[in-house]
């Protein structure tokens, strides 16, 4: 099976970059697709984006107007899709009697993203079978920390950058560690850095230091699973991340 994650920057509102992601997406062709920052799209736009060989889709329009989507070509069984607490929210779907939550985190503070992951885990707790958690959960994650050495006193200078990320003048990594305690793993089996922040495309304040804020974690159900970043030629990018792809 072939998982892809992509926060696809607002919505690719231009009709370009929608179809350099339609283009990667029918390129890389996946089983499933977890999409962040769905923004402005319908249902029914999502049904048909990719019709020609994904059969199923699911739109979680959310108060923040960052939506979640789900492509499959599977069917997708929605068991809870909450935003109460959260910024954006959350989506959990299975299919093919794997468990997924596709999530987007808050992008501010530190303490709010480890609550909504509290809750996220809270969800998990009692499945016994396998679970994929896959999203942009604007955090930093500790074994990551030889990359950000160089570069931890430039982002604490700026005022969003420590607010986002740092606690008592640290880089605080408590939000992946909430999830990798709950006895996830990142499935990430790189030896260097991949970071999925920034593109050429847009280099934003949040963006502006190569920074691996978007993951997918699974549990111990889920054998042989693999991750990478995919670093798409300037000419082919359609989003200010980069995209994920995950086998097993």
């Amino acid at each position: 099976m072939k998982l892809i994650h992509a926060n696809i920057f607002e919505g690719c509102q231009k009709n370009e970059l929608r179809m350099k992601l339609k283009k990667f997406l029918l390129k890389e062709n996946p089983d499933i697709i977890s999409l962040n920052e769905v923004n402005g799209w319908s249902k029914e736009q999502l049904k048909i984006f990719l019709s020609e060989i994904f059969k199923y889709s699911y739109l979680y329009e959310v108060n923040s107007d960052f939506n979640l989507g789900i492509i499959s070509k599977y069917p997708i069984e929605i068991l809870k899709e909450e935003q109460k607490n959260f910024e954006h929210g959350y989506i959990h779907s299975k299919i093919n009697e794997v468990h997924f939550i596709t999530t987007h985190l808050t992008p501010y503070k530190t303490i709010d993203r480890i609550k909504e992951i509290k809750i996220i885990l809270e969800e998990l707790k009692d499945i016994s079978a396998p679970v994929i958690i896959s999203g942009d959960l604007n955090s930093l994650c500790e074994k990551d920390y030889f990359n950000y050495r160089n570069i931890e006193n430039d982002m604490i200078k700026d005022l969003d950058l420590k607010e986002k990320f740092f606690k008592d003048g640290n880089l605080d990594f408590e939000p992946i560690n909430q999830i990798l305690k709950a006895d996830f793993i990142d499935t990430l089996n790189s030896n260097k850095f991949e970071f999925t922040v920034p593109t050429p495309l847009n280099k934003d304040k949040g963006h502006v230091y190569p920074l691996r804020i978007d993951y997918i974690f699974s549990n111990k159900y889920l054998k042989n699973i693999k991750t990478k970043t995919i670093y798409l030629d300037e000419k082919d990018l359609y989003s200010d991340h980069f995209p994920l792809m995950c086998e097993w």
